[in-house]
């Protein structure tokens, strides 16, 4: 998740580039890429059971201005739950 947060600001400062969260066992994952007017494009998949389960995808746009908040939800998260060790 740590990754992810530090995509995320980067795609925020630079207003480019991809950030994605993969869940250690495959039950989430989730890619936004953003275009030059800020228009965020998030493909999102889910599994249950993780591994051989259901699979639902779907995806949804946003737009930069939803960035600030998302990373600071982030970091709090982050400094609740930190990551101890890198797998």
């Amino acid at each position: 998740m740590a990754d992810f947060a530090d995509e995320l600001t980067a795609m925020h400062e630079n207003l480019e580039g991809t950030a994605a969260f993969k869940h250690i066992e495959g039950a989430i994952c989730m890619k936004g890429t953003i275009d030059n007017l800020g228009r965020i494009l998030w493909e999102a998949e889910t599994c249950y059971p993780p591994g051989d389960g259901a699979v639902l995808q779907f995806e949804f746009n946003s737009d930069q201005s939803y960035l600030t908040s998302s990373i600071r939800q982030l970091h709090t998260i982050l400094s609740s739950f930190p990551v101890i060790e890198e797998l």
